[in-house]
């Protein structure tokens, strides 16, 4: 079994108009406009790329002229689990679809992150502060706080 996230079927998500030029939507409007999605991106500082996250934290870091406090855990482990479909597993077919409904977000991807070669200056090994004791007892029971306070009666309505 192939795991599909919020759909039943590959071929759902493709024809799906919520899902085509999502970003260049969500950053531009709902217009998908591209040059006002450009417009937006271009007052940015910094953008990360999530594909070069250790990278794009030590960038981040310079651009903002501090040090980063915490420790790093693999957040997106479903990408290791067997039944996790990438680009690769799409048919020739299924990957000229993403390609023609994602167009212009791989083209502000190509002029925000492609093109940007700042990423190629840092390191990959993430220059983080280590956490004092109190701050970790601190984020631990804000953690339990939100989770019990927050979460979980939002989860109930």
């Amino acid at each position: 079994m192939i795991e599909r996230g919020w759909t039943s079927s590959i071929e759902v998500f493709l024809n799906t108009e919520f899902y085509n030029k999502f970003m260049t939507k969500k950053i531009g409007g709902v217009t998908s406009d591209y040059r006002s999605s450009e417009a937006i991106l271009s007052r940015f500082e910094f953008i990360g790329n999530a594909d070069e996250y250790n990278k794009s934290l030590n960038y981040l870091q310079d651009v903002l002229n501090v040090q980063l406090i915490g420790t790093l855990e693999a957040k997106n482990i479903r990408r290791d689990r067997q039944n996790y479909m990438s680009y690769v597993d799409l048919s020739e077919a299924q990957k000229l679809k993403v390609e023609e409904n994602n167009r212009l977000d791989i083209k502000l991807y190509d002029k925000f992150i492609t093109q940007n070669n700042a990423y190629n200056l840092y390191s990959d090994a993430v220059r983080l502060k280590e956490p004092s004791k109190l701050r970790i007892k601190v984020i631990r029971k804000l953690d339990k706080y939100k989770k019990n306070k927050i979460i979980n009666p939002i989860r109930l309505i």
